[in-house]
């Protein structure tokens, strides 16, 4: 609807499976989100400059290469949202698990169903988004009132003395 607030999510994909990568690419399109995909950068550090609020990584040979990237993105923004596709061993769904991923898919995963549950996951970054823009800007707020606050009190001080000064001279 139009009176909904939407804000952009970057999305990273890093995966090797094409038609996750169209299906991801078709959604985003379709939602106005931003996506990178990874797997076609030649190395981690290629994506690094991003933000992303949604990071979808296929547990794969190379997985472990993106995994300081992935908790580096962890690190500067603890409110983004992980989601792995794998195999559906244990081994990669432990793996998935100590990375804090909200969702797993068993490879092939379908388009369809990648983007059925990936949507709460969008909206829920978005909401965070909004809601560490609106703690940013209560935080400004709440400085830029405690700067008045402080100015106020030293005019008060100012004019108090100016006025026992006015009152010891007059008493004089």
């Amino acid at each position: 609807s139009a009176d909904r607030v939407h804000r952009s999510v970057k999305i990273f994909l890093i995966c090797q499976q094409p038609q996750i990568a169209t299906a991801l690419e078709a959604f985003s399109n379709e939602f106005g989100h931003s996506l990178l995909l990874c797997s076609k950068a030649s190395e981690p550090l290629d994506c690094q400059t991003w933000e992303a609020g949604l990071i979808v990584l296929e547990m794969s040979p190379n997985a472990a290469q993106w995994l300081p990237l992935i908790e580096d993105q962890r690190r500067r923004n603890p409110a983004v949202s992980l989601a792995v596709v794998g195999d559906g061993s244990d081994e990669q769904i432990a793996e998935a698990l100590r990375l804090g991923a909200e969702a797993y898919f068993t490879a092939p995963a379908h388009p369809k169903l990648l983007q059925l549950t990936l949507i709460p996951l969008l909206n829920n970054a978005q909401l965070r988004s909004l809601a560490n823009a609106a703690q940013d800007q209560t935080a400004r707020v709440q400085q830029e009132l405690y700067g008045s606050l402080e100015r106020q009190k030293e005019a008060i001080t100012e004019k108090e003395l100016t006025y026992r000064e006015l009152l010891l001279a007059y008493a004089q």
